[in-house]
């Protein structure tokens, strides 16, 4: 069942891969430039901007640039990482630091902010917004320094607070953020093409909102901004439940986005009730749920939520589940990269526990002291990916049978 597990999930990336997902929202006619449910007339349109930042930017500009090639002025995209897949934009990408923002982020936020500043009216800016964003991005205003706005987001970062208390707190101390990169470009028109990695698809949150009006006296201001999200969470659980309904498992979606902390693994005590359904039903049953969970590092270990939450749900699952019962599950996440490891998350079955008390790991030590990783990469139990140049959040799978 884990193979089928790691297998939806390959499906799930694929749908949500942001060449995919901009290209399906992006077309050109003639003169006339569509860009999701807005057009533009390329004949009134006098220079076309594009910027953008976050884990999926590259891919978002790839499809942008091979459709209109030399009719773009100038860019600049901030971006985690880059590779030869993308060589064409080489000169346009400011690679930056993520989660904690550093120098290069700020060089970045102020190229793109250069260029938003040149637009004028009958100029069009397209902003590419991903996950990510918010630290690839980053200028802290006159009165904060960087190293003030890198202790605080750190400290942020290990508190265990939700992404979109995070980004509501960047957004005050940033000087791009907010609304404010859309201000910069007024009065040129702008549209901001979104990947959403947050609850709801809030985008005063994605990215710290840099193209939504966040004051009021603003609001004539947007007039010709329009913000577009193409894909998010939901679109990858989707891929990833048709692959698993092909395999003949009864599917059951958590509906909720999941978030609160990592350990209470919320997901994996409402699979337990789901489970119980398993000798009623003939066939093998699967819940998938997604969401973004936060850590309170409480000790020295490593790990991120995705491998804490396999943890804490690895432990619950002696006292959870229903004898007799073949289980998997696994916590994942869309960017391949789980906090400060080199892994997209880990996965478990129900021999699982066995095995690492008979090497001697005590699972739940490794749980108090957030060292989650470590756990299930002495057991070979980690997802290695590298940068899946997207980000839809995490990804949860659960699968039981008789």
């Amino acid at each position: 069942m884990i193979n089928h597990i790691l297998s939806a999930y390959k499906y799930a990336l694929e749908a949500v891969k942001p060449e995919h997902l901009v290209r399906a929202a992006v077309s050109l006619s003639k003169n006339t430039l569509t860009i999701c449910n807005r057009s533009f007339d390329l004949d009134i349109i006098r220079n076309i901007y594009v910027v953008g930042a976050g884990k999926a930017v590259l891919g978002m500009a790839k499809p942008v640039f091979d459709l209109l090639k030399t009719r773009i002025h100038d860019a600049a995209l901030a971006a985690v990482e880059f590779d030869s897949d993308y060589s064409e934009l080489s000169k346009y990408v400011h690679l930056a630091s993520h989660p904690v923002p550093d120098e290069k982020s700020v060089k970045a936020a102020l190229k793109i902010l250069d260029i938003a500043n040149k637009a004028q009216e009958n100029d069009l800016v397209i902003v590419l917004i991903s996950g990510g964003a918010s630290s690839l991005m980053a200028l802290p205003e006159q009165n904060i320094s960087l190293l003030e706005k890198q202790l605080i987001t750190n400290n942020l970062l290990k508190s265990g607070v939700s992404i979109e208390e995070i980004n509501r707190q960047r957004k005050q101390l940033s000087a791009i953020k907010g609304g404010k990169l859309a201000l910069a470009a007024f009065p040129a028109n702008v549209i901001s093409v979104i990947i959403s990695d947050v609850k709801d698809d809030d985008i005063s949150v994605i990215g710290s909102g840099p193209t939504v009006c966040h004051d009021e006296n603003d609001a004539l201001k947007f007039v010709n901004v329009t913000n577009h999200i193409v894909g998010n969470n939901k679109t990858a659980l989707s891929a990833a439940a048709c692959y698993l309904e092909k395999l003949g498992y009864e599917i059951y979606v958590e509906k909720a986005f999941i978030s609160g902390e990592a350990w209470q693994n919320v997901f994996w005590k409402n699979f337990s009730e789901i489970a119980r359904k398993i000798e009623f039903s003939e066939k093998p049953l699967a819940y998938l749920g997604g969401g973004e969970t936060g850590v309170t590092v409480r000790g020295g270990g490593r790990g991120g939520r995705c491998h804490e939450m396999a943890l804490a749900g690895l432990i619950e699952s002696k006292k959870l589940l229903p004898d007799k019962c073949f289980f998997a599950g696994a916590f994942l996440a869309t960017d391949g990269i789980d906090g400060p490891t080199d892994s997209a998350g880990a996965f478990f079955n129900e021999k699982t526990f066995e095995i690492a008390s008979n090497i001697g790991l005590d699972a739940l030590a490794y749980l108090n002291s957030n060292d989650s990783y470590s756990f299930f990469e002495k057991l070979g139990n980690t997802c290695k990916t590298g940068y899946t140049k997207t980000n839809v959040n995490d990804l949860y799978f659960a699968l039981c049978k008789k």
